[in-house]
């Protein structure tokens, strides 16, 4: 005797219910990779609280070399900005290469916003972290969000960046990139990486990237990337703490 068509349907929904509960979880339990110094040991993080009592962690690092550039004040400090992810760790890689021979900050971007915050909050928080770091002349390079910021503080503060680079950002909001990608196969792509499990969601990563849908990225860093999507993309931050940035 065969169950009904609903029962099929209902035991369905329960266990996609079921596995979504599960997959969730397992995403709020997942803790980035820390940021290795170049002894192969985590960098040591710092706090910082912003001027209106939110807390972020940062990180601080300073060459080996005391007549490195970036080790005092005469020299520029490279100021790391993440994208709307926001988390530090989105830099491990960049982090010890820069710091072999700069000062780099890195900290990760807010939370909490006020109802009146705008761009400019975030702004106000790379400020108050240089100056908590002493650090007068700057470069900025943001990725994503975090090249919009670089962007705004230089038009702020021209007088304390030195340099500007900005990664995979926009200057201005257009829609001539819209098409089947952007609005179908990219937000598939960004589901398989966060939903699946860790070894089908590498796998389908690769499988993205060799159809030019998502992280196009086919050198020898390529795996690089896809474990900068696991682990320090939208698996590891809520997608309300992103909109809300």
């Amino acid at each position: 005797m065969s169950l009904p068509t609903w029962s099929l349907w209902a035991a369905a929904v329960l266990l996609a219910a079921l596995y979504a509960r599960l997959i969730v979880a397992r995403n709020r339990r997942l803790v980035p990779p820390p940021v290795l110094g170049r002894d192969g040991r985590p960098l040591p993080a710092h706090t910082l609280r912003l001027s209106d009592g939110e807390i972020v962690a940062y990180l601080d690092v300073l060459p080996e070399d005391p007549s490195a550039a970036g080790h005092s004040g005469s020299h520029p400090t490279i100021v790391l900005i993440p994208g709307a992810d926001g988390i530090k760790e989105s830099f491990r890689y960049q982090i010890p290469a820069l710091g072999a021979r700069h000062r780099v900050l890195c900290a990760s971007l807010r939370r909490r916003f006020a109802v009146e915050d705008s761009l400019d909050r975030m702004v106000d928080d790379v400020r108050e972290l240089a100056e908590r770091a002493g650090a007068d002349e700057l470069v900025l390079i943001g990725q994503s969000l975090g090249g919009a910021i670089a962007l705004r503080f230089a038009v702020r503060n021209p007088e304390r960046v030195r340099a500007l680079a900005v990664a995979n950002s926009l200057a201005r909001v257009g829609y001539e990139h819209v098409g089947l990608n952007r609005t179908l196969l990219t937000p598939l792509a960004m589901g398989t990486t966060r939903y699946l499990p860790t070894f089908a969601g590498r796998l389908m990563a690769r499988l993205w990237s060799r159809l030019d849908v998502w992280i196009f990225e086919a050198s020898t860093g390529g795996e690089r990337v896809i474990e900068y999507a696991l682990w320090t993309g939208p698996r590891t931050v809520p997608s309300s703490v992103s909109r809300a940035r």
